[in-house]
């Protein structure tokens, strides 16, 4: 639980630091950019931290797909698309960084 934990800190700490750049240079077309996360509500300009946020879960999910705790996160995990298990990820960290820094 600790190393998952502190690899989704490790994630919202590097999302930050690069989302002007990723954002910039955000080109992917997929299905993965339909995923709103809950910190855009009334704030469109968050959507380049969604897309940062999103395709750096995107490119370590099987960390998170490998983790043996997950489930006690999100019982469904298992049983969920690529899409919603980025989403519960996104959500996750959202609601992390929300008490964190009130966003």
């Amino acid at each position: 639980m600790k190393k998952l934990l502190l690899l989704a800190l490790l994630i919202v700490i590097n999302s930050y630091t690069t989302t002007l750049v990723l954002a910039q240079n955000y080109t992917n077309p997929d299905t993965t950019s339909s995923i709103v996360l809950s910190w855009e509500k009334n704030h469109p300009e968050r959507q380049a931290w969604s897309k940062s946020l999103i395709s750096d879960l995107d490119s370590h999910l099987t960390i998170f797909d490998e983790a043996k705790d997950i489930t006690s996160f999100c019982p469904k995990y298992e049983t969920l698309s690529h899409d919603q298990k980025l989403n519960m990820l996104g959500e996750m960290i959202v609601s992390v960084a929300h008490y964190e820094s009130d966003w």
